[in-house]
């Protein structure tokens, strides 16, 4: 099955190891710190890869080297398969295996955090690692093997990823009590006389918010901008602001915080999948587990 791997000489995982230097430093160069010896040293091993595999996997870019299209393949599938090794050695160790899973801030924070525990109480074997990224970047980390799992927008995924959609994210206003009197249908009409928190105009959600709030005859009270749906939850919190956020907010409100349902808020609901490229899952146990587990478990979550 491998006699053509081992039919010739140049291939070794110290040669594999610097061409993932050089792709994760961007350069022959700065893979090796500015030094001539381990650059040259560097240089002569990657040629040696370019001779056994009989293409070219570095070329000129100005005056540093870098690698072609054809390294850049090599170079993610030796990550992968170095990364199921050091997750093989791990096991036989009886040290906990990592999963990187990447997820939007509030995703992690009403989502997975509150899973984690049940989660590493079934599967003992993992440790996770929650990294906050939009749903492009999770989309492209997915292709280049760089996380594990993704929770990300069904619309963003490529492909080439297969995903299992976990429910939907809905969108209410969210505002302290105090800042309202009657009834509810009253409260609605005060949506552009509230003070209102956001995500910033030039966000994508923040365009998206103030083009139905206009189509809708509706001039938003902006008086507090923030990046992320926790800052804004927690804006909420302090009694001096409403909010657009995700139905996942609730967890975070207490009894002096009305949700409110407003039909114009409709268009920005969105499905969410859990995402994943299953030939790097096949290569860890413990990543397809964590994908089973997750499968079963998110579904139903977002409501």
């Amino acid at each position: 099955m491998f006699e053509r791997l081992f039919a010739k000489r140049g291939l070794s995982l110290d040669r594999l190891r610097v061409l993932l230097e050089v792709r994760e430093a961007g350069s022959v160069v700065k893979a090796a710190g500015g030094d001539p010896v381990r650059q040259s040293q560097y240089s002569r091993q990657l040629k040696e890869l370019d001779e056994y595999f009989s293409v070219e996997l570095t070329c000129r870019k100005g005056r540093h080297l870098v690698l072609t299209a054809a390294g850049e393949e090599l170079a993610k599938l030796v990550q992968e398969h170095f990364v199921a090794l050091g997750n093989f050695n791990r096991r036989v160790a009886n040290e906990p295996v990592p999963v990187f899973i990447g997820a939007g801030e509030s995703l992690i924070h009403w989502l997975l955090l509150p899973l984690a525990g049940k989660l590493q109480r079934e599967l003992p074997g993992i440790t996770l690692r929650m990294i906050n990224l939009t749903s492009t970047m999770i989309n492209q980390k997915l292709v280049d093997r760089e996380i594990d799992l993704g929770i990300l927008r069904k619309d963003a995924i490529a492909p080439t990823i297969l995903h299992h959609v976990i429910g939907k994210i809905v969108y209410s206003l969210y505002a302290p009590k105090a800042l309202f009197s009657g009834s509810v249908a009253k409260k609605t009409a005060l949506l552009n006389k509230l003070p209102v928190a956001t995500m910033p105009g030039n966000s994508s959600f923040g365009r998206h918010l103030h083009q139905l709030a206009e189509k809708a005859n509706i001039r938003l009270n902006v008086r507090l901008e923030c990046d992320t749906f926790t800052g804004l939850a927690q804006a909420v919190q302090t009694g001096e602001y409403a909010a657009i956020l995700p139905d996942l907010a609730a967890y975070a409100m207490d009894e002096q915080t009305d949700k409110i349902t407003l039909p114009l808020l409709k268009p920005l609901t969105r499905e969410i999948s859990l995402a994943w490229l299953q030939r790097k899952v096949d290569l860890c146990p413990e990543w397809e587990k964590t994908r089973q587990w997750l499968t079963q478990n998110l579904n139903m979550t977002i409501k």
